[in-house]
């Protein structure tokens, strides 16, 4: 998660304005995709946070920001080649300035998202040691989560709110190759944003994932460690038709990750490490994302 914003915040009689703090990029990681064509079902934990700078009244402010998302989600297959999938989040998001002992907390609801997608290609179920999987999908994401939390009635930055108040649009494509035991997942996703009642609009954003992986069976558990990359643009957003400064920007991290599949149940684990970043205000901290899901 990758954009820094500016958050206004008012702890007792006193102003704190951080000129940048940093929040979640807002897309869906997929992953490499279980199962080609069955359903499954899961819940996931991701975690999330920066250090950022900015300035109040000529002085440097510091601050911690940290954004916690526990997400049901899962894949429904009507159709050979419809996939239909589905996450809805519950978020925590929080901003501590440094020597300042109040914190700013948001929980609650998300913005749910559903994607259809087509498949264009699926030999996962076939004999051929080699299995290619293409999908093609289009998404909506719905202002299910609140955006009008406040702070001693100041109206918190659409950063840390629990929601966008917005109704976005994704496209989207996945591809995974398999021979064998190896293969690589990719994933590519961009957002459309809309405006809320506020006048705020996140600007679009393009998200690119490619992981490569090997599949280890042992009796009937299959281990499945990945390395991979992660790319994240987002342009800069408006208020009112005008930019919102210190938002947009682009990041890019190195993925570690370790699945476990027994019976029915995937147990997934990932770690993402920042490589580069452009904005200079922010600084991204080690990703973490671990779940379990259950398929049938």
């Amino acid at each position: 998660m990758l954009i820094a914003i500016c958050i206004v915040i008012s702890i007792g009689q006193q102003s704190y304005a951080c000129d940048a703090c940093a929040c979640s990029f807002g897309g869906n990681y997929v992953g490499v995709l279980p199962q080609f064509s069955r359903n499954f079902v899961g819940v996931r934990q991701y975690y999330r946070s920066f250090n950022t700078t900015g300035m109040d009244n000529g002085k440097t402010v510091s601050a911690n920001d940290i954004f916690n998302r526990t997400e049901l989600w899962g894949r429904y297959v009507p159709h050979k080649r419809i996939q239909l999938f589905g996450f809805l989040p519950w978020v925590n998001n929080s901003q501590t300035v440094i020597g300042n002992p109040h914190k700013m907390h948001v929980s609650g609801l998300g913005d749910a998202v559903l994607n259809a997608n087509y498949t264009f290609v699926n030999t996962g179920d076939s004999s051929n040691m080699l299995k290619q999987l293409l999908l093609v999908g289009l998404g909506v994401k719905l202002p299910t989560g609140k955006f009008n939390s406040k702070h001693n009635d100041i109206l918190l930055h659409p950063n840390l709110q629990a929601g966008s108040g917005s109704v976005d649009y994704q496209a989207s494509l996945i591809y995974v190759l398999r021979y064998n035991s190896f293969g690589i997942s990719t994933d590519v996703t961009y957002r459309l944003n809309g405006e809320n009642s506020n006048n705020y609009r996140f600007g679009e954003r393009f998200s690119a994932n490619a992981n490569a992986f090997y599949r280890y069976r042992t009796g009937s558990t299959v281990l499945m460690p990945l390395l991979g990359y992660t790319y994240e643009f987002a342009y800069a957003d408006l208020q009112n038709n005008f930019i919102d400064t210190n938002t947009g920007g682009l990041t890019t991290l190195a993925n570690i990750g370790f699945d476990v599949y027994f019976d029915k149940f995937i147990i997934n684990t990932l770690v993402q490490l920042p490589v580069s970043n452009t904005n200079t205000s922010s600084k991204p901290n080690p990703r973490l994302m671990t779940g379990v899901s259950y398929l049938f």
